[in-house]
């Protein structure tokens, strides 16, 4: 049922399945592992778990999330309090944290940077084979445009990455 299309759409598809599954498994949509609410953590833990959390959920650089979890330490010390009851749940106290800051992390960037060249690449070389084969069409059009906006994408990624060093 599906012979009469064109392969580049098959590789328009799979981008764009690879394009969405990078976005979920970078974005604010995956599986929550946060403790329960009864479950009350000593700061030491508190701070590890945002550590992890930004580390991993928020692709954070080591340095920023571990300066995150230090400051935590450092207030609840000064002021006396248990980290959990002043600043509440890990996970929730991350994800303000990553929102706040307005931080896009270096790894995050190059991780779209070359997603977007991979997705450039598998793009200009279905193109080229199909003007080398001289089956042009409305979808290799189509390819060519993605292939160029991907590339372009992977390059600003890049750069901004750069900036963040």
């Amino acid at each position: 049922p599906f012979a009469h299309l064109p392969r580049l759409s098959w590789f328009l598809l799979a981008g764009l399945l690879a394009w969405a599954g990078f976005s979920l498994a970078t974005g604010e949509s995956g599986t929550r592992a946060a403790a329960s609410s009864s479950e009350i953590l000593n700061d030491d833990d508190w701070a590890a778990r945002v550590e992890r959390l930004l580390r991993g959920r928020y692709l954070y650089p080591r340095r920023l999330a571990k300066g995150a979890a230090e400051e935590v330490r450092a207030h609840a010390r000064q002021a006396g309090v248990v980290a959990q009851e002043e600043f509440g749940d890990p996970a929730v106290y991350a994800a303000r944290i990553a929102r706040s800051q307005n931080v896009f992390p270096r790894r995050r960037l190059l991780w779209s940077a070359g997603l977007k060249l991979v997705l450039a690449v598998c793009f200009a070389v279905n193109v080229m084979g199909a003007v080398t084969a001289g089956e042009t069409s409305g979808w290799t059009v189509l390819a060519g445009v993605v292939a160029a906006v991907c590339a372009v994408q992977a390059w600003g990624s890049w750069r901004e990455a750069q900036t963040l060093r």
